[in-house]
């Protein structure tokens, strides 16, 4: 299989306009990241840390998606990813300390079955349906060999679950890290794990996810 990575940058070159957008956002990543630290074995982004982890409403309307809202506006694009939050906030309160869990593993359904119904059909389409259905707007930004598997640095800009939100110290991206997982997974017919590392809710302005992809056992 060719390079995930090489397929992604050959893709990125059709379309000009995502392609100046990804690369703004990769600048701005990369400032965040030259400043970042690890605090109690978690990566923070430069964004002031608030005392208060819990999430409140008035948080998950404040949104930062100026490429996914421009053909709809802003205030429709802000209507929609509050409403989608609102419902992930209440799932939250009603599973507890399952949530993160429950809604990783939906996502890989999710993921899936968008392949497995054609709506996803490779790594063109993979990037392409993220910003159709205002996910977010996909980068995969760097690809590795290590250890027998393949590490991929897939970055998720202007994500529905966190783009606006303040830092409050742990990631919440439980979702699309699912849907990631489960598409790669069908798309490769390997192994995939998806873990979120670097977050708006850890005071970046990304979401970035360490995918591991494994050969299957057997």
């Amino acid at each position: 299989m060719d390079k995930i990575k090489d397929i992604f940058e050959e893709f990125l070159k059709k379309d000009g306009t995502l392609y100046d957008t990804i690369q703004r956002y990769r600048d701005l990543v990369a400032n965040e990241i030259a400043k970042e630290q690890t605090i109690d074995g978690v990566l923070m982004g430069p964004r002031a840390r608030r005392e208060e982890s819990k999430l409140e409403v008035s948080d998950l309307m404040v949104t930062a998606r100026p490429f996914l809202s421009k053909d709809v506006g802003k205030d429709m694009d802000a209507y929609y990813v509050t409403s989608v939050r609102i419902m992930r906030h209440k799932l939250a309160h009603s599973l507890g300390k399952a949530e993160p869990a429950v809604v990783h593993l939906s996502g890989i359904d999710l993921g899936v079955d968008l392949v497995k119904k054609g709506v996803i059909k490779d790594i063109e389409s993979f990037s392409k349906v993220f910003s159709l259905l205002k996910i977010g707007v996909v980068d995969i930004f760097n690809e590795e060999d290590v250890d027998g598997e393949k590490k991929l640095d897939v970055r998720v800009y202007e994500c529905i679950s966190c783009s606006g939100l303040p830092n409050i110290g742990h990631t919440v991206c439980h979702y699309e890290g699912g849907i990631i997982a489960g598409a790669l997974k069908e798309i490769t017919g390997q192994d995939v794990k998806a873990t979120e590392i670097r977050c708006w809710g850890t005071g970046y302005s990304v979401c970035d996810f360490d995918v591991r992809i494994t050969p299957k056992k057997g």
